[in-house]
């Protein structure tokens, strides 16, 4: 089966109507002597749709209304004669895109009645009632989200049009990399690109947008080369602030290029969320829309994507049961655990964070480690007066040989991971950065009231949930046992809490003593008065302290310096010195300041706007279709009914 358009209107949807009866027809120029086609052909007044199958012509054409939408009408008319010729019912009618739930937003967003959107989805597209009712569900969950974003939020589309193959339904600006001539073209492009991210953050930073969300899509980022992938998202790393993100999306969807190797590099370099994206799991389909993989390639590479550590993916099914839920005015979170993935827990808290619900969460015993990031979603989180809450940095466990630079790289790793983790404690607690790094640094362990005092929690509760501490190296959760050997700075303190009749206290059956050392230690504490008592006390402790403030407020200054316009010193000196702020509060002030009436900006933008000339163009007439020239006897017979008009 051949395409073939003729006219204005005859465009890209005319040749997509095509391919949904037809997925794997090829355009063309000119008719074909003896092989099947489908002629879509407009006119100034009319529309022609001739089709030759299994060797027979059929046709219809139409004299389109003055009101009509050119494009449409010309694609209605194919639609139905397709068809009425195959037989086939398409679930989702006309729609030829890829994002049939943008419709249902910019029409909620142009004020239109829920009404007028079903009818554009039934009517008007031919949609079925069980597509539209996905579509409407997809958008509503979506709709929260939406509304919650501020006037300068932003996110960051960073595309790779490039793709093994060209699906038969894709409507991106794509080339595919199969030959040497293409594939010569990407390494300049990533280069580009890079530039491109730069300028982007840089006029970001200037105009004071916040950056909520990064996204690398296509095309087919994985097309790219190992290498060609890494200095990609290397430079993403070094350009923008990973941690301040609510996510980082790599399109890791065609198992026909993506490797362990490409897997890995996403990981390491910071990413939150891959997209695995099937497509179908029938291997028929996947032929006939271009794929060059199966079912089982998608499901070997999901494997793949778990071996290389995107072990968020096992949160699927608490997402799951949260989506379950629906809509419901509160969610109650209990946590009785001492952590886990680090993954999955910033997954589990990035749902409940999107959630409308009021959330509530409840530590019947403790919470610690990667528990404490889920907790971090409530909205309110209570904790009995005798549980525990404990943060510490993340951890690696390493089994096999390494070189310098893979642990180099696994280090790096480490750090972004624990940003993330100091962006959700800072969010709740309101604290600065760098304390909570230095609390996560020590292994900090807080009862109920310390969690609530440090802003962890933000009230105390009691609940019918007893803990038994049996020795010192194990603690009992509501019988469910716990080592606590990998947690070296673990206070004694916290293991001899006598409450076996107080809910959701301690109870220690062994009564392990506090040491001799710990004693003196916890006595000295009471005698401490002034800041010399503490550094004499713990000269080691004051010392990290005193070196992470320092290295703190240095990174402050040169972040502000880094942000900093010629024009507005006395706003950089005052929050260098003066009121000291952050770089980010740096640049708003500068954005807003810039926006005031008289400010460099907008006399900056009124000189570009004079200087470009742009109000001298005048709008260009559009050219005429014409034909191919060719003296085939349908040709004759079709310009002779409807003649090209020019």
């Amino acid at each position: 089966m051949q395409i073939i358009l003729r006219g204005p209107a005859a465009g890209y949807e005319a040749e997509h109507t095509a391919r949904i009866f037809f997925p794997g027809a090829e355009k063309a120029e000119g008719l074909p002597e003896t092989e099947d086609f489908v002629l879509a052909e407009s006119h100034e007044m009319t529309d022609l749709i001739l089709v030759r199958k299994d060797g027979r012509l059929y046709w219809r054409t139409d004299l389109r209304s003055p009101e009509a939408d050119p494009e449409y009408a010309l694609c209605k008319l194919e639609f139905g004669l397709l068809k009425n010729l195959t037989g086939i019912d398409p679930p989702w009618g006309m729609m030829t895109g890829v994002r049939p739930v943008r419709i249902i937003h910019d029409l909620r967003a142009a004020g239109e009645s829920e009404e007028t959107i079903a009818e554009k989805f039934l009517d008007h597209f031919a949609c079925t009632p069980e597509k539209f009712k996905l579509a409407l569900g997809i958008a509503d969950l979506q709709r929260p989200v939406l509304d919650a974003a501020d006037s300068m939020d932003c996110s960051v589309y960073a595309g790779i049009p490039f793709c093994p193959t060209r699906c038969s339904y894709c409507s991106f600006v794509s080339r595919t990399v199969g030959d040497k001539a293409t594939r010569a073209l990407v390494q300049p492009y990533v280069d580009k690109l890079c530039r491109e991210l730069t300028a982007i953050r840089e006029t970001a930073d200037r105009c004071g947008l916040r950056i909520r969300t990064f996204y690398i899509g296509g095309g087919t980022p994985t097309a790219l080369s190992a290498a060609q992938l890494e200095q990609l998202m290397s430079h993403i790393a070094r350009t923008f602030d990973l941690a301040a993100l609510d996510e980082y999306t790599v399109e890791a969807g065609r198992p026909d290029c993506t490797d362990a190797e490409k897997l890995r590099i996403i990981k390491q370099y910071g990413a939150t969320r891959i997209s695995i994206n099937p497509q179908t799991f029938s291997d028929e389909v996947l032929r006939n829309i271009g794929r060059r993989h199966t079912a089982q390639d998608i499901i070997d590479c999901f494997a793949a994507a778990r071996a290389a550590g995107h072990t968020a993916l096992f949160a699927a099914a608490f997402i799951e049961e949260l989506d379950a839920l629906g809509a419901v005015p509160e969610i109650v979170v209990r946590i009785n655990s001492g952590g886990g993935d680090v993954f999955a827990a910033n997954a589990i808290y990035t749902r409940l964070k999107d959630n409308a619900a009021k959330i509530t969460v409840k530590i019947d015993g403790w919470a610690a480690s990667a528990a404490t990031i889920i907790a971090m979603a409530g909205d309110s989180i209570e904790i009995p007066g005798n549980g525990v809450f404990m943060v510490h940095d993340p951890a690696l466990g390493l089994l096999g040989y390494f070189n310098e630079t893979e642990l180099a790289k696994m280090t790096d790793e480490l750090k972004v991971i624990k940003q993330s983790i100091v962006n959700a404690y800072t969010l709740k607690t309101g604290k600065d950065a760098a304390d909570v790094a230095a609390i996560m640094a020590a292994e900090t362990w807080y009862d109920g009231k310390q969690a609530v005092d440090a802003g962890f929690c933000d009230k105390l509760m009691f609940e019918d949930a007893e803990t038994t501490v049996e020795n010192a190296a194990k603690v009992v959760v509501n019988s469910v046992s716990l080592d606590l050997t990998r947690f070296p700075n673990m206070p004694v303190s916290l293991l001899n809490r006598m409450t076996a009749r107080t809910p959701g206290g301690f109870s220690n059956k062994t009564n392990h003593k506090n040491t001799e050392k710990e004693r003196n230690t916890m006595d000295g504490i009471e005698k401490i008065t002034t800041v010399d008592g503490l550094k004499a006390a713990f000269p080691d402790l004051t010392r990290q302290i005193e070196d992470a403030a320092t290295t703190a407020e240095r990174k402050r200054i040169q972040d502000i310096e880094d942000v900093a316009l010629a024009g507005y010193e006395s706003i950089v000196n005052d929050a260098k010195f003066n009121n000291p702020i952050a770089a980010g509060d740096v640049a708003k002030a500068i954005g807003a300041a810039q926006k005031k009436p008289g400010g460099p900006y907008i006399k900056n933008r009124d000189d570009d706007a004079q200087k470009s000339g742009a109000g001298d163009v005048g709008a260009g007439a559009h050219e005429g279709a014409g034909d191919d020239g060719g003296d085939n006897d349908i040709d004759n017979a079709i310009d002779k009914l409807f003649p090209v008009t020019k």
